[in-house]
């Protein structure tokens, strides 16, 4: 008998935004997480530890089979192995330098991932720069979340140095997990209508007046992805931790990177902004329950909007509490529990019905809309993960030197920006449509926020 594993309503909804985007014949949503080693990996080593993963984590290797009709996705576990040459691929770096590095990432970054065929976790394995390999662990956003990627990450690295027989494996339940459920159980389906015809069809957008870096049409064409990388060493990570301390108290680095992300926005927008318009960001909160041990390849955040007039943009204590009063206000209104409950909702629909929606708000010629609530458009993109969960000294048998990672930018805000942090450095990855944003201009705001970051 065939086994499925169901995308949860989050992944559906990142379903329904790939369907759409390749009717624009646009790039889909995959993430990307870059590993640099100190010296070579033993390949050979590194595909056992896969097939490994793929015996624990099924869905690492499944097939995405889609519904006639409905066009809803789901992942059939019951597949034969992959070939690894399906799963690892190897790729010269030549010449052997950092241009050329960069290159072959934009590279992958616009390669698209055909789940339909192959497995949806890809490893790419850059050889060639003089401190050592670069692996890159690419999958669709569908799939699961940062997060999540980083577990797998982890999981892969425990695998490879365990090197249990993968013939003793067998799955540890993720395809059983039922978490989004779990977030909606104490609501009725009376109240999830409710909700949903209050918020979404009734929306209570605010007439403000809101900030973006492009206001123009999304342009026919977009041009290339191009990225660019902003690795902090040790040191200069120390002293942006302490001004995080010291400008916004312990544990605030989310509120502090957003609050000098914003300001270094506000100081490289291309014309004056009004004191009363707002810029916009979002708040994201893993879901996931913690006190389960069991990593989940899934998409489980809620997305809360947070907004501060430009006036206020150069106080980044004050922007900082700001973010902190709206996170603490949208909690103790439920507003995650009604995103979820709309979300849910939503997605009953037949996900060919929502990527048809969708394509509307990423074809050429739209205007950016932003709104606060669902469905906004941030004027600042930016994702930010922590560090691993355990130490990792090592990664799969070599020094490990770093870790990092980015996602493609919607068309309309036309970048995106991605902060990770490690055991001792934090990295900052941007991605931009060179034709929607330039590259000159991603990097004059990453420039621009690390001179913030260090002030």
């Amino acid at each position: 008998m065939a086994r499925y594993q169901d995308p949860d309503p989050l992944d559906l909804l990142f379903f329904a935004a790939d369907a759409a985007s390749r009717r624009a014949r646009l790039l889909g949503a995959n993430i990307h997480l870059v590993t640099e080693v100190e010296g070579e990996l033993d390949l050979g080593r590194l595909k056992q530890a896969i097939a490994a993963l793929h015996r624990e984590y099924p869905v690492t290797a499944a097939k995405l089979v889609t519904g006639t009709f409905t066009g809803r996705p789901r992942w059939r576990l019951d597949m034969p192995p992959p070939h690894p040459n399906h799963v690892v691929q190897v790729h010269q770096i030549q010449p052997p330098t950092p241009d050329q590095w960069r290159t072959e990432f934009e590279r992958l970054f616009a390669t698209p991932i055909d789940a339909a065929r192959f497995p949806p976790l890809r490893f790419h394995v850059l050889r060639g720069l003089a401190q050592g390999d670069v692996l890159v662990m690419r999958w669709p956003h569908a799939l699961m979340d940062a997060r999540g990627g980083g577990m797998m990450s982890e999981e892969l690295d425990r695998l490879y140095e365990e090197a249990p027989d993968v013939n003793t494996l067998c799955s540890a339940g993720d395809e059983t997990r039922d978490d989004f459920g779990a977030l909606l159980a104490r609501t009725t389906l009376r109240w999830r209508v409710q909700t949903f015809f209050g918020s979404v069809l009734r929306p209570n957008r605010q007439r403000r007046r809101f900030s973006q870096l492009v206001t123009e049409p999304i342009p026919t064409d977009l041009g290339r992805l191009r990225c660019v990388f902003r690795h902090f060493p040790a040191s200069e990570t120390k002293r942006i931790m302490d001004n995080a301390v010291r400008i916004c108290g312990v544990a605030r680095f989310p509120d502090f990177l957003r609050a000098c992300a914003l300001r270094a926005l506000h100081e490289v927008m291309p014309h004056p902004v009004p004191p009363d318009t707002l810029y916009t960001t979002l708040n994201l909160l893993g879901r996931r329950n913690r006190r389960q041990p069991l990593r989940w390849c899934c998409n489980l955040t809620s997305a809360l909007p947070l907004a501060v007039p430009a006036g206020l943009i150069h106080d980044r204590q004050r922007v900082a509490d700001l973010f902190r009063e709206q996170t603490g206000n949208q909690l103790a209104s439920d507003t995650p529990l009604r995103h979820a409950a709309i979300l849910w909702l939503f997605t009953r629909l037949p996900t060919a019905w929502l990527a048809a929606g969708i394509k509307t708000r990423v074809s050429s010629g739209r205007r950016v809309t932003p709104w606060l609530g669902m469905g906004q458009t941030p004027s600042l993109p930016l994702g930010l993960m922590g560090p691993s969960t355990r130490p990792m000294a090592t990664f799969c048998g070599c020094k490990l030197l770093n870790y990092y990672g980015g996602r493609p930018p919607l068309p309309d805000t036309g970048f995106a920006l991605d902060a990770n942090v490690t055991a001792e450095r934090l990295n900052i990855t941007g991605v931009c449509y060179e034709k929607r944003v330039p590259v000159a201009t991603l990097t004059n705001l990453i420039d621009r926020l690390a001179g913030v970051l260090l002030e």
